[in-house]
């Protein structure tokens, strides 16, 4: 008898939209941010009325659900809101 790893369900996003950081834009709600290049990222959490800069970011996937990038403060680049 073969063993069998359970299924679980993987990141499942429903769509992706490039972001163009804004210190006065607010945008949807994310579920994640992809960033194509690393650096920081100055960014509203949802819930919160503070900002918070984060250094050093690194390309990738990162499970942040915020509702403002900021321009001030973010040098990461190609960032993508999914949902």
């Amino acid at each position: 008898m073969a063993l069998t790893r359970p299924s679980r369900i993987v990141d499942m996003y429903q769509s992706g939209v490039a972001v163009t950081p804004d210190d006065t834009a607010t945008i949807a709600t994310t579920l994640a941010l992809w960033v194509g290049g690393s650096g920081a990222l100055r960014v509203m959490f949802n819930g919160d009325t503070n900002p918070i800069t984060i250094s050093g970011v690194p390309s990738g996937l990162h499970r942040f659900a915020v509702t403002r990038v900021y321009l001030t403060g973010t040098t990461a680049t190609s960032i993508v809101a999914l949902r």
